[in-house]
């Protein structure tokens, strides 16, 4: 059975309705059980589009199942996520995580379950991501890098139970193991553990694994932290199964 999907909305129900609609177009969908969770508002000026989400939310269709839970108060979106995915995860094995920016490929759903079966007893691999950094040149079909990234991934529950959600400790750790340099790619990230999903198991940072390309991006800014939506994994179209290493 395919790995569940948990996806994440707060107030873009146009932002949404695309995310919707690109799941629902990989022909996994039809058998992938859909977690939505959708944030309360923080204040009065996102009462609007958070009741317009929800609004949308009772009329997705195209998947196994379909669960919504509307948070009573904001969450905030670390909060919101690190709890939803805890949740899912204490009903299935592993998750693919969608936030309502993310536009899939029709192939997202496949890379994703195949990496989590392939990958599933790698303790050393700690996510699959469906983004690939912008690169020059060319690219394996698919690597590993050190660290994690959150526009569309999926993990295992073994995996999740080492996340550690405090970026100060987590700092502490990567200092007391000579592993910052290695954290910020040899000096060439410098954003800090607390802005990144990070996992330290087995006293080194875990690998994930990253397809080759992701296409471009699409318009469309709105007001606040929301961006605009990202197309992942276009470039996916898998005819064997990932590579193991």
């Amino acid at each position: 059975m395919p790995a569940p999907v948990a996806l994440f909305a707060y107030r873009r129900p146009q932002h949404l309705e695309q995310t919707i609609e690109a799941l629902r177009a990989n022909p996994e969908a039809r058998e992938t059980a859909l977690y939505v969770f959708s944030d309360a508002p923080k204040d009065a000026s996102a009462a609007a589009g958070v009741e317009q989400v929800r609004g949308l939310l009772g009329r997705i269709n195209g998947f196994a199942s379909v669960q919504c839970l509307l948070r009573a108060e904001n969450f905030g979106l670390a909060r919101n996520i690190t709890n939803g995915v805890s949740e899912v995860l204490g009903l299935h094995d592993t998750v693919i995580v969608v936030e309502d920016d993310i536009v899939v490929s029709p192939f997202f759903l496949r890379f994703m379950n195949d990496a989590l079966s392939c990958y599933r007893d790698e303790a050393r691999v700690g996510n699959i991501s469906g983004y690939c950094y912008p690169v020059a040149g060319s690219a394996p079909e698919a690597y590993f890098i050190r660290g994690a990234d959150c526009w569309g991934w999926a993990t295992w529950r073994d995996r999740w139970q080492c996340f550690n959600p405090d970026g100060r400790d987590l700092l502490a750790q990567l200092r007391s193991r000579n592993l910052v340099r290695e954290f910020d790619f040899d000096g060439a990230d410098d954003r800090g553990s607390d802005r990144r999903q990070e996992r330290i198991m087995g006293g080194a940072l875990a690998r994930q694994l990253l397809p080759a390309r992701s296409a471009d991006s699409l318009s469309g800014t709105v007001p606040g932290r929301e961006h605009r939506c990202r197309r992942v994994g276009h470039a996916l179209h898998r005819q064997r199964p990932v590579p193991r290493r």
